[in-house]
């Protein structure tokens, strides 16, 4: 069913067991033997190496170039495999007729690998592009499996049971010996389930992003978020903090609202700022504006010489993203439907990865990546001085809620 309905760009989502390796391997085979220009990409060279091996194994008349990998047909086919490491800038100045990714979702920097590398190479040849892989949330293989559907893309999802020669019996015995999350994951091809390097992974749009349920001049508070530019983007987030339901109970009422952004490449002057801060304090006064600046505080004064209540933000960044999540977990965040770059940067604020000295493998550190984060970092600000100064931490829960002032 998966080859008879594909389209030029195809995305799978699978279950462990499905056969997806075996699939793509079936496509190359076809296609060398066609006489096409085909290639492979995985996340590391020792599954590369695999496959290669077995694709000797079933074009035993290919002519070989290991240290390549690479097959030559009689017929004037061919088979490429790369790694996706080094953001796959290998592949380059190649024409392919097919380019099969395997495990994309573990394809450090994947948008990047497709859209600079992978990409181009499909334009000689009109060629074609699948992206196989077990779910990860919040990724770049998640997005284009949503794109299933436009124009010429085309997803599938294919948990486990649907591979004919899988036992069913066996499969429910795993289930009883696994996690529910894990079971989802590995078996089912649930998305929501599946792993994810996302710092934020709770952020939903249909969740989170919504008009504003008060008017900023409403608000009981509103704080604003500064994280200066210099050779990134400059980005402001005003925040509005309200009130629903009875707010002097624990957990009760509590609510924060991102109004706008801010969000400017190149330098940004102390003039520009401030005239984005003068009109959000015409409409209703800034209770506070929180900047993060690393080298002094030469923003902070300037905005303090100016009228505006500023202070420079000190606090530690584990504890502003556990707020941020928090909030988010409980609903009690909100982002105007307008700020799209702050929406967008959700899904490309990860983990930062580093690679095993040993294996090679790459892995998920506990610190975020400083690329993508400047609304992030505005909003964090803002939100980590705000639920203190709002709040008070509530017993049985690392962040109570209830208006303390």
């Amino acid at each position: 069913m998966v080859l008879e309905t594909q389209r030029r760009f195809n995305v799978l989502n699978c279950g462990r067991r499905f056969g997806k390796t075996v699939l793509a391997m079936r496509q190359l085979a076809e296609g060398a033997l066609a006489g096409k220009h085909v290639a492979y990409m995985c996340p590391t060279y020792k599954m590369l190496s695999q496959v290669y091996r077995d694709m000797v194994g079933y074009l035993p008349m290919a002519k070989k170039f290991a240290n390549e990998h690479r097959l030559e047909l009689p017929n004037g086919g061919t088979i490429d495999m790369w790694s996706g490491v080094d953001s796959a800038n290998s592949i380059r100045g190649r024409a392919y007729d097919l380019v099969i990714i395997d495990e994309a979702a573990l394809i450090p920097g994947l948008k990047e690998v497709w859209e600079k590398s992978v990409r181009p190479t499909l334009t000689d040849r009109k060629g074609k592009a699948w992206f196989i892989s077990t779910p990860r949330r919040g990724g770049t293989f998640e997005e284009l499996y949503l794109k299933g559907g436009e124009g010429d893309w085309m997803a599938w999802k294919m948990p486990t049971m649907s591979n004919p020669t899988i036992d069913p019996d066996e499969i429910e015995e795993a289930k009883k010996n696994m996690s529910e999350a894990s079971f989802a994951q590995e078996y089912l091809a649930d998305f929501e389930a599946s792993d994810t390097d996302l710092v934020h992974p709770q952020f939903e749009k249909l969740r989170h992003v919504k008009q504003a349920p008060v008017g900023w001049k409403d608000c009981k508070a509103r704080i604003v978020g500064i994280d200066p530019g210099g050779g990134d983007p400059t980005a402001i987030i005003p925040i509005g903090v309200w009130n629903e339901g009875d707010g002097k109970k624990l957990n009760a009422g509590l609510n924060f609202h991102q109004f706008g952004e801010f969000y400017r490449k190149n330098d940004v002057s102390i003039e520009g700022i401030i005239s984005y801060l003068g009109e959000l304090h015409k409409v209703a006064p800034i209770n506070r504006v929180i900047v993060g600046e690393t080298g002094g505080k030469v923003i902070t004064n300037s905005l303090l010489r100016a009228g505006f209540p500023a202070e420079r933000w000190l606090g530690s960044k584990g504890d502003g993203l556990e707020i941020v999540n928090w909030l988010l977990e409980s609903s009690r965040l909100s982002i105007d439907p307008d700020c799209g770059n702050s929406i967008r940067e959700f899904a490309n604020y990860k983990w930062l990865k580093k690679k095993d000295g040993d294996s090679g493998e790459r892995y998920a550190t506990s610190t975020p990546n400083e690329h993508h984060a400047d609304a992030m970092d505005a909003r964090r600000y803002a939100l980590a001085w705000a639920v203190p100064a709002y709040t008070r931490r509530g017993k049985g829960s690392k962040v109570g809620m209830s208006w303390s002032k």
